[in-house]
């Protein structure tokens, strides 16, 4: 009896530990393995990603033409509807635009000639009989000796030397100019060729230390600059030793 009764529980232990399964069942090499459900989800989820690139590259593609195809045809509705809009407009506004055109070319010689008498009239009020004389002279110079003549004695009679002496003028680097006439002299002066050769090759720069500026040559009659503009180009072109 005792045999019988200790029967059942084994069973049971055993039925218990085959459904359940030990450490040996999921170490032996029968057991199949998860390994390729893995691998078939991985080659699926690339598979997928591929397929949406290509699908997003082909919209887009598609988009894109779609996008230059309606732009050709505006470009296309515009050039028909261009000939239509040009001639209406020449139409429409041929006559005011001309009228306008005119009128501003109008005000402006209106304005102009008044200008120019304004200031005749000024100088005919404050100049001087001499000015008044060495402009006519000036006007009616037969050549450039007898005009450049008279635009001098028009200049001393003005005082344009007393500016021109001045070396001060923010419309040139005055300093700069004059240190380079220095240096040049110095160098000439002591035959230190090689010091004449690296001034020169400064000087030989366009528009060095400004001394081309329009307004230098504005004042005089005779179109000298300052004094110290007309040394420096001397001293340049200078062939002494």
């Amino acid at each position: 009896m005792a045999g019988r009764d200790a029967s059942p529980p084994r069973q049971t232990l055993r039925r218990r530990h085959r459904s359940s399964g030990s450490l040996d069942d999921f170490c032996d090499d029968r057991s199949p393995s998860p390994l390729p459900h893995i691998h078939r989800n991985r080659w699926v989820a690339t598979f997928t990603y591929v397929t949406n690139c290509a699908a997003g590259w082909a919209l887009t593609k598609l988009f894109v033409s779609i996008v230059e195809q309606s732009r050709y045809g505006l470009g296309v509705f515009l050039l028909t509807l261009l000939p239509r809009l040009n001639r209406l407009s020449h139409l429409v506004l041929r006559w005011p635009l001309l009228v306008l055109v005119y009128a501003l070319v109008g005000v402006e010689l209106i304005l102009y000639f008044l200008l120019r008498t304004l200031v005749a009239a000024l100088e005919l009020a404050v100049a001087s009989p001499t000015h008044r004389r060495l402009r006519s002279a000036l006007r009616r110079a037969d050549d450039y000796a007898q005009w450049l003549a008279c635009a001098r004695a028009l200049d001393a009679s003005r005082g344009v030397a007393l500016w021109q002496a001045d070396l001060r003028s923010t419309r040139y680097n005055w300093p700069f100019v004059r240190r380079l006439r220095a240096r040049l002299r110095t160098a000439r002066s002591q035959n230190d060729w090689r010091g004449v050769a690296d001034t020169l090759r400064l000087c030989s720069r366009p528009n060095v230390g400004g001394i081309m500026a329009p307004e230098l040559f504005a004042v005089s009659y005779a179109g000298a600059p300052k004094i110290v503009v007309t040394d420096f180009v001397d001293e340049v072109c200078s062939q002494r030793p």
